[in-house]
């Protein structure tokens, strides 16, 4: 199978040797890790362009897909599929040909995701495993580990459906399995300056507009919320999430805290805390270590040596709107004690 072709430039051909210097493991890894943006990138890439990149890359035959082409998604995941069980070179060649179309039918999602796999090379590798098995811990450290997982699992295996203003039927939760919707988080600050009832009114004009701009948008996934960032070319240590009312901004931290407790997504965390704002306002000046054990006073023995290593640690505020607080983000004058007011 050939997967260079001669009318390949000096950089294609540079990032296909780098792809060629991973082993098959490693390269099956990451192509399972950007599985979710693959489908996002094939299923709103323009399908004529893709396939004959892909032939004149002897990939596979490429009939088959023009008949599922009013299907998208399901030729997206046809497609990705048939890749993954060809093996390395097919997996290979499927890059390629992205890396080839992006200068021509670009979009954020294709350059945040080639630029991650050209740029963090071994180290996104070991953030995927990390995220997977997460960091060795002492024995009494993860003792409280589990302690806190148990105590964070009761706190969010119930999803709480809320009901509208002055509707008789009482509250109701269910197993998060039952109710979950994903949330599409988008990278953009459209409707950021527009008032809260004007946004709740147009809510289909919001839809309309992420469609018609689905391609122009970056799309995160809620398990890579941290992931790499190909503006800033790091690892973002602060991540905000927006959104109007009742989008499911809430769900999806108690998502987030769910699955992290069942390990499925952010083990590099070895302790994840969660926090909602209209609690806090109870709160008066306090440490970081007393307000950690205002809500989590099981981790008193072992709070000292939790915090030594801050980089292993998340901590999730919610509904920031509902802060009573003064709060100044752009002060250069921050906290660097855990024991300091």
């Amino acid at each position: 199978m050939s997967v260079i072709t001669p009318s390949d430039d000096d950089e294609t051909r540079q990032f296909y040797q780098q792809l060629r210097q991973c082993e098959d493991h490693l390269l099956r890894m990451t192509y399972e890790y950007f599985q979710e943006d693959l489908l996002h990138i094939v299923e709103n890439t323009s399908l004529q362009p893709l396939l004959r990149e892909l032939q004149s890359r002897n990939l596979p035959d490429t009939e088959k897909y023009h008949s599922l082409e009013d299907d998208r998604r399901r030729l997206a995941r046809t497609l990705l599929q048939d890749i993954y069980y060809l093996g390395r070179e097919a997996v290979i060649g499927l890059w390629v040909s992205l890396y080839v179309l992006r200068r021509r039918h670009g979009s954020p999602g294709l350059d945040a995701v080639l630029k991650e796999l050209r740029h963090r090379g071994d180290t996104l590798v070991e953030q995927i495993l990390l995220d997977e098995y997460g960091h060795q811990l002492s024995p009494q450290l993860k003792e409280f580990q589990i302690r806190h997982k148990k105590h964070l699992h009761e706190r969010t295996e119930k999803l709480l459906e809320n009901k509208p203003p002055r509707c008789d039927q009482r509250e109701e939760s269910f197993p998060f399995s039952t109710r979950y919707v994903n949330l599409i988080i988008v990278s953009t600050d459209h409707f950021r300056e527009r008032s809260e009832n004007e946004l709740i009114e147009t809510g289909v004009k919001h839809e309309e507009y992420l469609k018609r701009k689905q391609n122009e948008l970056l799309r995160i996934s809620p398990n890579k919320l941290f992931r790499w960032c190909h503006r800033s070319e790091q690892v973002p240590h602060m991540v905000m999430v927006s959104g109007v009312p009742g989008v499911g901004k809430t769900t999806l931290m108690q998502k987030v805290v769910h699955d992290w407790v069942k390990g499925d997504v952010y083990q590099r965390f070895s302790f994840v805390f969660f926090f909602k704002f209209r609690e806090l306002n109870r709160l008066d000046k306090v440490s970081l270590e007393a307000l950690i054990l205002h809500q989590y006073p099981y981790l008193e023995e072992q709070l000292s040596n939790i915090l030594q290593e801050p980089e292993k640690l998340l901590f999730i505020f919610d509904s920031l709107d509902e802060s009573l607080h003064n709060m100044d983000f752009s002060s250069r004058h921050l906290c660097s004690s855990p024991k300091q007011p």
